[in-house]
Formats: C-alpha cells, structure tokens, sequence
C-alpha cells in the first residue's frame, strides 16, 4: 500500500489539520497517505459533512479511515444526529459492521483495524470485512499495550491479505524516544510472521506548554529520531516514517487568555515566535519573516499565509487554529519531502488568489 510513500501522518479531522492537509501541494500530497481519525463535523447535522472535508482534503489518494473515541457517547443526544451516526460507528455488533460499511461507501477509505488492544476485537469477523472491502489494512497499535496484534497478522498471513500496514503509533510527550526499545521486538516478531507486512513508526512531541521560553524559540522535533533509533536496530522489512503532523492529542476546551504564536517547520524542528507586550498576529509575523532562518521559498500555502498576515487584510492569521493550520501545513509538506529535498520548492501550483 505504500510503495513510493514514504509519510503516513496521523490526523483528526480537526479545523486546523484539514485546512493544513487541503492546502498542502499536489507533489507533497502523492508522498504521503494519511490516517485520519474521524469525529463529527462541529455542529453539522449529518456525519457526511465530515467525509466531505476529510476527503476534500485529502484529495484522490487513499487515507486510513480511523475513529476519535474522544468524541464517542454512549447515549448521544438525539437531536444531535451526525453524533448518533457516529456513535454506531463504535458498535462492535457483526464485528463493527457498521464501521466497515462506511469505510465500503468511500472508494478511498482504507480500514483502521478496531479494538486491537481489547477482546471486542473480533479478528475473523473483521478480517472477513476487509477481504470484501479489498482496499487493504491498517492495524493501529500502541507499543506498551499492542493487544492481539501477533494474532491477527497470523491471520492475515493465512488468508493471504496483502497490503496490510501495521501502525505504531507512540502516542504524544517529550519523552517519546522511550518508546524505541518497545517497538523494536514487536516489529521483530510482526516480520517474522511476514515480511511483506509494511511498519510505520510515528508519534508526536510538539510541547503543550510554551511559558518562560521567551519570544523566539526553537523546539526539537524528536519524531524522526525516534524513528532512526528503530530503523537502525532492525536491518530488515519496509518501514515507513509517521507522525502527528506537530500535533497534540484533543482535550477539552480550557478558559484562558490566549498568547498569539507563529510556528514555523523545519525538517528537525520547529521554530516559534509569541507575543510579547500586546504584540498581535501582525507584529509576530513581521519578526518571522525578518527572522535569519525564514525561508520564503518553498512557494506554498503556509509561507504565503505569514506573509499575507504581514501585509494584514482577510488572508491573514487571526486565530491560534489558523496559526495551528499554517505549522501543520509546514511540517506535513517538511515531513513528506524528508527524503525527496529537491521537492520542498514548489513553482507549479497557485497559492493564494484561488483559496
């Protein structure tokens, strides 16, 4: 499934990380094949809206259709009904009948394996949906509890379903390199039932906390090393970098003063500024493009975004998920070109005058 790709971001079908995805260029777009955890659409009436702006962004290559539990209720609210659809999706009746069949109704969605960590798994059902869907598999796991996942590659092997990707997903922190010396004998033994299996290593340490470290700063992205530890302990099998695309994991809306931020993206890093002394959206933007590690160059969305914020009007940041939208957008177009720099300037495609 991912020959030729060499990125696999794990999203939510958040404002921020949909724009960010729907703006990035065509060439960095044909890198990557996102997973995508899907939740309604704010205040939609239907789930479909949902689809729309996932697979609007996603444009015609393929995409893991995954589920934000965060946004599951047991007993949601009826007159709320893209919240009821979505709950059903949860259902793990028929072996989450109801979830393969959505993926079924989308020629571009690709399975995300369901409750691989619990006994709900249902591993013959599921797979018997995958075999009709055809369109291949993702099996999502985290290292520290990875659940039945040896089971079920057996019998993948067995049937003999190709295109079968196995996720570790190292979940968000600082600390993420830790979780190294956990994936290494998993994907050992995954490979020594095939090695036809593909791996992607992925996690996220973007800081959820900026206070004290001044009005300019640079953060280090440790996603990628957290990659090359496990791909230099292993000498075999396909794997495949993944990250969050420099995001956090959803929480709850908190009541506080926001402190206006630009983030920038490079290929280890990501570089910020915040205001200082009232400073809006504007000024910071002014100090980023002045900065002596701006770019400027790379010809895409997000670039354009900073410096339209400096000349002011409606194409201009003006809220921190605008400012979010602009960082992904960076970072996913960094990441997918990670091994293709020659790709990261892009003169052929319109930005801006056609948004």
């Amino acid at each position: 499934m991912l020959e030729g790709r060499t990125y696999v971001p794990l999203l939510h079908a958040r404002l921020a990380e949909m724009r960010a995805l729907r703006e990035l260029p065509q060439s960095s777009k044909s890198l990557l094949v996102p997973i995508v955890k899907l939740r309604p659409w704010l205040n939609s009436k239907s789930l479909d809206r949902a689809f729309d702006v996932i697979e609007e962004s996603v444009g015609a290559g393929l995409y893991g259709l995954d589920l934000d539990a965060t946004k599951f209720e047991i007993k949601p609210d009826s007159s709320r009904p893209a919240r009821v659809e979505f709950s059903k999706l949860f259902d793990p009746v028929g072996a989450f009948r109801n979830y393969y069949d959505v993926v079924e109704a989308g020629t571009n969605r690709v399975p995300v394996m369901r409750n691989v960590a619990d006994g709900s798994v249902q591993v013959d059902g599921q797979l018997a949906h995958v075999e009709r869907i055809d369109r291949g598999l993702f099996i999502r796991i985290s290292p520290g509890a990875p659940g039945r996942v040896f089971d079920i590659c057996e019998e993948v092997e067995t049937r003999g379903i190709s295109n079968c990707v196995v996720v570790f997903d190292c979940g968000w922190g600082r600390d993420i390199l830790n979780q190294a010396a956990l994936c290494v004998p998993l994907i050992e033994r995954i490979l020594d039932i095939s090695e036809d299996f593909e791996i992607v290593v992925a996690g996220s340490s973007f800081p959820d906390s900026f206070t004290g470290l001044g009005d300019r700063f640079e953060i280090e992205a440790r996603e990628r090393v957290l990659f090359q530890e496990v791909r230099r302990a292993l000498n075999r099998g396909t794997l495949v970098y993944g990250d969050w695309g420099s995001t956090r994991p959803p929480t709850d809306p908190v009541p506080m003063m926001n402190i206006p931020r630009i983030d920038t993206a490079r290929p280890l890093s990501w570089i910020s500024w915040r205001s200082e002394d009232g400073e809006t959206y504007q000024d910071i933007a002014v100090r980023a493009i002045e900065d002596p590690l701006w770019d400027g160059t790379l010809g895409i969305w997000g670039e354009y975004m900073i410096e339209s914020t400096v000349a002011g009007g409606d194409g201009a940041i003006k809220s921190p998920a605008m400012a979010a939208a602009v960082r992904v957008n960076l970072h996913l177009h960094q990441q997918a070109n990670s091994e293709n720099p020659g790709g990261l300037i892009v003169h052929d495609e319109p930005v801006g005058d056609d948004l």
